[in-house]
């Protein structure tokens, strides 16, 4: 169960390649990562294949799975927890790999948010969320300095999840006004109430944004991240990506006029987020484990 996509042969989610050399880097990408995917886990699952199945271990290079001949396949069945409206499923995937849907656990019907986030997003000028997730880094004051005075420069208000990084720490009693900073807030219930989302482009973010149908701008760090926000933008749910390195209160502020102006990218999102809602990617892949164990036809 996966949520980036990276199946073998599929050369249509990182970046279009627009000439044969980039293409090929593309595509080799997909075999750098399935081998450095295999090295992680090689010494565990071939402990478990010869202590518990008895079976003999797979070699350094792996058991290639995701070869396009059919006949070279161990048919192991594939989910990938996204939707079809964000990467539409390639059609050189064999039967058995799933684009589900996303992936959600449902928290907002049982949060019980505090007063003062209440009276927050109570204010007649709805406050933007800022949160990067699992993101830590060397200097969060930073980031957060960034933050507040591209709020300043908007004339808009912030609530920061601090998440693992702590952003949002250095926050003075003056700058509370206008920025609220806690912890943590369950997704499905705050990402509908805001106009928009700055986050970090993780995969379980971007999720969470595209269900709610609010537009947002994505700040990737690493990994997938700079992908999913280039998705976003080609949707036209949201501005170009601000790369970490590149964060200024400058470009976080012109990005924040860009998201809240755009009349256009809004209706979009909202649209998007709609088809999103109508699908139930956990019952989906639920249905597909089943059908493989036998369990239904």
């Amino acid at each position: 169960m996966m949520r980036p996509p990276w199946m073998f042969g599929f050369l249509r989610f990182a970046q279009i390649a627009k000439n044969p050399l980039k293409k090929a880097i593309n595509y080799g990408s997909y075999l750098l990562v399935e081998f450095l995917h295999w090295q992680r886990y090689r010494q565990l699952l071939n402990h478990f294949r010869t202590e518990t199945l008895k079976l003999p271990p797979l070699p350094y290079l792996g058991r290639r799975f995701r070869q396009k001949t059919p006949a070279n396949v161990s048919r192991i069945p594939v989910l990938y927890g996204f939707s079809s409206h964000v990467i539409p499923r390639p059609r050189d995937w064999p039967a058995w790999v799933y684009v589900t849907g996303f992936w959600f656990i449902d928290q907002a019907s049982e949060y019980e948010p505090p007063l003062e986030l209440e009276d927050f997003l109570g204010r007649k000028q709805l406050p933007l969320c800022f949160g990067f997730g699992s993101m830590t880094m060397p200097n969060p004051e930073y980031l957060t300095h960034y933050i507040v005075e591209a709020l300043k420069k908007t004339r808009q208000g912030g609530i920061i999840l601090s998440g693992w990084g702590d952003v949002g720490r250095t926050v003075n009693v003056k700058d509370s006004l206008r920025v609220f900073v806690i912890k943590e807030v369950p997704h499905d219930w705050l990402f509908p109430q805001v106009p928009a989302v700055v986050h970090h482009g993780g995969a379980s973010t971007t999720a969470a944004v595209l269900r709610a149908g609010t537009p947002s701008v994505t700040v990737p760090f690493f990994a997938d991240q700079p992908v999913w926000g280039e998705k976003l933008t080609r949707l036209g749910v949201s501005p170009q990506p601000i790369p970490y390195h590149k964060v200024s209160e400058e470009t976080l502020a012109a990005a924040i006029e860009v998201v809240l102006g755009d009349e256009v990218m809004r209706s979009k999102a909202q649209e998007l987020g709609e088809k999103i809602r109508g699908e139930d990617g956990v019952a989906n892949a639920v249905e597909a484990f089943h059908r493989h164990l036998g369990l239904i036809g």
